[in-house]
């Protein structure tokens, strides 16, 4: 170490009137010395501490406050990366200077990596070199701190924040989150690794994607612009939850998105009302098929597929035969519970891509999508009278119906939902007056008599 006097700048530790404080860290006494002498030179009126292992090291900066660490990276019981490593990750923030024996790179990078503010060559060091480095050192640590406690400050903002907060890179780790998302979320343990959202947010092990999963960074980034989405999360124990994330892209000073800001609102108390809502609005109250707002819907749906891809679908009005006598004779409350389970067989003779419709009292529709041909067609209709024909047991009364079916095809017998809904009520008051519990086709303008 060079130790040649002559050098006029001024080293600035902490305030005037306050004892100075330099610990160093280092197992060879004659270094030791010679650092001690340099830095009389350079801040003269000082208070230095030495530790030759890391448990004095450790334990000294755990009980004191110093201005400035100087590390060697041979100790007698571990390397003064390791130490540094340690120290930090107790939460000590001392700034540190690394001393190394001869420029290594590695180790210069491992110590930069770990905490060190700056590295100095012990075999060229001289007392401008080591003033220069101290006040550089003390002056990057005193902006970290302000960036450190402006980040404390913005942390305190966003904790007093209700909803859950947080703050995304463009590779997906929460560099930033509040007190509602420790709370509310499991996070993963305390590690380097670093913590990503999805596995934040719903415990994932992938980013979000597919229709109820929309990555909002995605879109951010995509777009530009501020967006919403809602996300179903299931729970552990098999609940699902409806959140509302709110997404906003945070700018560098070039102007190029590097994060999105994220919060999040659980909405699922409305989403379910919306849903229930939605579904009475489109549903019927007694037996919970759609309705005629909804069928209406559906065969328009129906029409606009078999369009397009010149398919062939057939509508189905259903009229119960003595219905009437049912209700006149058990009461209005058996003629209920005898819809009910007429709801439930017309769902079970069809397939789940058909949908069956009450439109009001007895009458119902069933739109049976992709037919092959009229054959088929008739199949369908036959299973459908023979599960109604079945007997009821309803309050203790065995009950006994028919149904009458009117079948019309599209788009062989009308390309136009009023059309046929009209054919098709015409052929079931064929069927009617053909004897009942049986099936009528229209076509082409006239009628194909019942099985056929």
């Amino acid at each position: 170490m060079e130790t040649g006097g002559g050098y006029e700048e001024q080293m600035v530790l902490g305030e005037a009137a306050m004892t100075r404080k330099v610990l160093i860290v280092g197992s060879n006494s004659d270094d030791i010395l010679q650092l001690t002498k340099l830095l009389e030179m350079v801040c003269g009126d000082f208070q230095v501490d030495t530790a030759t292992c890391s448990t004095d090291a450790i334990s000294y900066m755990e009980s004191n406050k110093y201005e400035i660490c100087l590390f060697e990276y041979r100790l007698s019981d571990m390397n003064g990366i390791d130490l540094l490593r340690a120290v930090r990750k107790k939460g000590i923030n001392y700034p540190v200077i690394f001393l190394t024996e001869a420029s290594d790179h590695n180790i210069v990078v491992k110590a930069m990596k770990a905490g060190a503010l700056d590295y100095l060559q012990k075999t060229d060091l001289s007392q401008e070199m080591l003033c220069h480095s101290i006040n550089a050192v003390i002056e990057l640590s005193r902006k970290n701190e302000e960036i450190r406690s402006m980040k404390d400050f913005y942390a305190d903002v966003i904790d007093g924040v209700a909803e859950p907060i947080m703050v995304i890179n463009l590779s997906y780790e929460v560099i930033l989150l509040n007190r509602v998302v420790r709370e509310k979320y499991p996070l993963p343990s305390e590690t380097e690794e670093p913590r990503l959202c999805y596995q934040v947010s719903h415990c994932c092990d992938k980013p979000c994607d597919g229709t109820n999963h929309v990555c909002p960074l995605t879109l951010v980034y995509e777009s530009g612009h501020p967006i919403k989405v809602v996300h179903e999360h299931y729970q552990r124990d098999g609940e699902v939850r409806f959140i509302e994330i709110l997404a906003s892209p945070l700018r560098g000073s070039d102007g190029e998105i590097y994060a999105i800001v994220e919060s999040t609102r659980d909405i699922t108390e409305r989403r379910i009302a919306e849903i229930t809502l939605e579904f009475k609005v489109n549903h019927d109250s007694l037996t919970g098929l759609p309705n005629r707002l909804l069928f209406n819907d559906r065969l328009c749906q129906a029409m606009a597929i078999a369009k397009r891809y010149k398919k062939i679908f057939a509508l189905l009005f259903l009229d119960l035969d003595n219905f009437k006598d049912v209700n006149d004779n058990l009461g209005h409350e058996t003629g209920d519970l005898l819809l009910i389970e007429v709801g439930k067989r017309l769902r079970e003779s069809v397939r789940e891509s058909d949908t069956v419709a009450r439109l009001g009292g007895d009458e119902f529709t069933v739109i049976i999508r992709n037919v092959e041909d009229i054959n088929s067609v008739a199949l369908v209709a036959d299973k459908i009278k023979d599960n109604i024909s079945r007997q009821y047991t309803l309050n203790s009364h065995t009950v006994s119906i028919g149904v009458s079916i009117g079948i019309c095809l599209y788009s062989n017998d009308a390309t136009n939902a009023e059309v046929l809904m009209k054919r098709a009520d015409s052929a079931m008051y064929h069927a009617k007056k053909s004897g009942r519990n049986c099936h009528q086709f229209y076509t082409g303008g006239s009628l194909i008599e019942p099985g056929i």
